[in-house]
């Protein structure tokens, strides 16, 4: 049986309707065999080691994706069963682990696989996988962080011609303390990729520790009142 395997480390947003797309090219390509039975079967893995089945993809959609309750990951399996066995065998797995034992074990993939018999329709399908694949891939996370840095870089210049900062090196740091990147790590662990709640998380310390910088200690406020 012929086996394809491609892997992608790419940042990737996968939406209800890029999802739906995606099932659908994979169905559209087992119907090049007709005869067969087609199955489905998507496992969601989720915060807190739990992990729950489907068999239809509205199944999935209607799932819990919430903070409490997050998809960290989705294997969709395929296949069409000719005389009790898969014949042709689709697999589409979101934020698994890398194949290669010389990767970061960190890291998440996209990875796709395709098995069959017919050597040719293994690689056109694993092709059509891959067009659907990269519509989902975070583009302009790059530019963004780019963008937020930059920000960032010229909010300190102009902060520092009129504030006074004490005991806390901001150039160095960006405006983070040992307990934030702390917290940041957590953040960054799953995926390696922040939400826009999270950045939101890491903004707001940021401006709680200048805050905190730019305001003397209240020590200092009552020794200036003595005076």
């Amino acid at each position: 049986m012929k086996h394809v395997h491609k892997e992608y480390q790419r940042a990737f947003v996968l939406e209800p309707t890029k999802l739906t797309r995606l099932v659908e090219t994979i169905h559209e390509r087992l119907a090049d065999h007709p005869g067969g039975s087609h199955n489905d079967h998507f496992e969601v893995f989720l915060s807190g080691n739990r992990r729950e089945e489907s068999i239809t993809l509205e199944g999935v959609l209607a799932m819990e994706n919430s903070r409490r309750h997050r998809i960290q990951r989705l294997l969709i399996t395929s296949y069409s069963a000719a005389e009790h066995r898969a014949a042709h065998e689709i697999q589409v797995d979101f934020a698994g682990s890398p194949t290669n034992p010389q990767s970061n074990r960190h890291a998440k993939v996209i990875a796709a696989s395709v098995r069959s018999d017919d050597a040719g329709w293994a690689s056109r399908t694993l092709s059509a996988l891959e067009e659907q694949i990269e519509r989902t891939w975070q583009r302009n996370l790059q530019s963004i962080l780019t963008l937020i840095v930059l920000l960032a870089c010229v909010l300190f210049v102009l902060l520092s011609q009129f504030v006074s900062f004490r005991g806390l090196d901001l150039a160095s740091s960006l405006w983070l303390r040992d307990a934030d990147f702390d917290r940041l790590e957590q953040l960054l662990a799953p995926n390696g990729t922040l939400t826009e709640e999270e950045l939101r998380e890491v903004t707001t310390r940021q401006f709680r520790n200048i805050v905190e910088a730019r305001r003397p200690k209240q020590a200092d406020q009552k020794q200036r009142t003595r005076q």
